[in-house]
């Protein structure tokens, strides 16, 4: 495995204090700066609390609901600054090989994506739940594809305007607000290629979502997707799962749950070819949830992850609650978003779920 341990966190938090202490309080502000910017602009105290009476309806899972749309934008309204400064621009795993950053481990994972989709300056890609555009401007930089970045968040796909400006990428991009479960103001076969990176695991129905992806791109258009998906480990009959389980799927506002043998199938019934369907989690030297339990890398942009930074940030955040620093209802979001995490150490230690797995489709010709 790898190591991890209070008095490990704590004293490479010590080194990193002692040696970056200016870009630590930077990282800080800038962090209190747009949570402030958040609570302007959203009610993000009721946001929270209309996703926890989700959770707490009894006999109908939130993803049953006819509002499972407002629940996903709710999650990354209040989620996405909180997320972008603890893990990257790139919201998503990737499978990490020793001696690897987080960083390095998500640049690779993404060059691999690219390889597998034969992207290049002639092909027109569909980002299908682009989240603030991470993926996108790897694509761009590394392939010169023309992306079309799709998101029912506007919050995000405006972000996502703003750092691809800032990256000189702006000129490839196209952006739609658009609910990928019904893409039918795009043209039949007009893509190349597409990609949705743990974006339709928030689909209420996968196979739908799957099928709105096949109809848009062109014969020969490749697919490539990384899902959420249960493992055999997992037991429908154990309660300790079930209910971690349903934990992550209500922190995180997720879709309909697929086991992993019911992934490839469900691409087959939407149309797809299935050229690979794998969980890479198990390619992978490190655990894919390690970011989030801390203790395998040693930089001060992975502590941010790790469980002795969120409790910091939790402390800090208390802090600034009572002076003001940042505004009243930011310990109830740190306190919300940490048992989603919780949640997915716990999985990914017992192996009941992973978020690793892979897949490469084709329309056929």
């Amino acid at each position: 495995m790898f190591p991890s341990s209070p008095d490990f966190e704590f004293s490479l938090f010590i080194r990193l204090c002692h040696s970056n202490t200016t870009k630590l309080m930077s990282t800080s502000k800038q962090l209190a700066e747009s949570l402030k910017d958040t609570f302007d602009n959203i009610d993000v105290p009721a946001r929270i609390e209309r996703l926890r009476q989700g959770r707490e309806q009894t006999g109908e899972s939130p993803i049953a609901r006819e509002d499972h749309a407002q629940s996903v934008n709710d999650y990354y309204d209040i989620a996405t600054d909180l997320a972008q400064w603890g893990w990257s621009q790139s919201l998503h795993f990737a499978p990490i090989k020793s001696g690897e950053s987080t960083a390095q481990a998500i640049a690779r994972h993404e060059d691999f994506m690219i390889e597998r989709l034969q992207l290049d300056s002639s092909k027109r890609v569909v980002d299908v739940g682009c989240g603030i555009g991470g993926p996108m401007r790897r694509v761009a930089q590394q392939s010169g594809a023309n992306v079309l970045l799709i998101n029912n968040n506007e919050r995000q796909l405006d972000q996502a305007k703003k750092l691809n400006q800032a990256a000189n990428v702006d000129h490839l991009a196209e952006y739609l607000h658009c609910n990928f479960m019904d893409m039918g103001c795009l043209e039949e076969n007009s893509f190349d290629a597409a990609y949705a990176i743990e974006s339709t695991c928030h689909a209420p129905d996968k196979i739908k979502a799957f099928e709105q992806i096949y109809r848009i791109l062109k014969p020969g258009g490749l697919f490539w997707g990384q899902e959420f998906g249960l493992t055999d480990t997992y037991d429908e009959n154990n309660p300790t799962h079930r209910s971690i389980v349903t934990e992550i799927v209500e922190t995180m506002a997720l879709g309909e749950v697929f086991h992993l043998n019911q992934i490839a199938p469900g691409l087959a019934k939407a149309g797809f070819k299935i050229h690979e369907c794998e969980d890479l989690a198990l390619k992978s030297d490190i655990p894919w949830y390690a970011p989030f339990k801390g203790g395998y890398e040693r930089s001060l942009h992975s502590f941010r992850a790790t469980p002795l930074q969120r409790s910091i940030t939790l402390m800090k955040a208390r802090l600034g609650e009572v002076f003001g620093a940042v505004p009243k209802g930011t310990v109830d979001l740190i306190k919300f978003l940490e048992e989603g995490a919780t949640a997915l150490i716990r999985a990914g230690e017992l192996g009941i779920v992973t978020i690793l797995c892979c897949f490469l489709v084709e329309k056929p010709r």
